[in-house]
């Protein structure tokens, strides 16, 4: 059995979702996970509602979006960015 880090199309498939979901997201307004989740549908890649929580979750604590703590459901982009955070961007830059 190979592991998602043995599998190159898994980590492809994963970055897709990440460069997807960062996408979909917008400073000024909160967006609910179903927005997010349509939004992967539509570029092709195949995720559940609970995979696109998990992403929002991991891109939160490397402080990319933030949550609406007074809605379980809004996201939004980070409009100040830590330097892990900026590292992380620019590697997506990058590659």
């Amino acid at each position: 059995m190979t592991t998602p880090a043995q599998n190159p199309y898994s980590v492809k498939q994963t970055i897709a979702a990440f460069n997807c979901i960062l996408q979909s997201l917008n400073p000024d307004t909160y967006t609910t996970t179903s927005t997010i989740l349509a939004a992967l549908k539509a570029h092709g890649i195949p995720r559940d509602l609970r995979s696109v929580q998990r992403y929002l979750v991991a891109l939160a604590d490397y402080s990319l979006v933030e949550h609406n703590n007074r809605h379980p459901k809004g996201w939004k982009l980070r409009t100040t960015l830590s330097k892990s955070s900026d590292a992380i961007l620019a590697m997506g830059v990058q590659s």
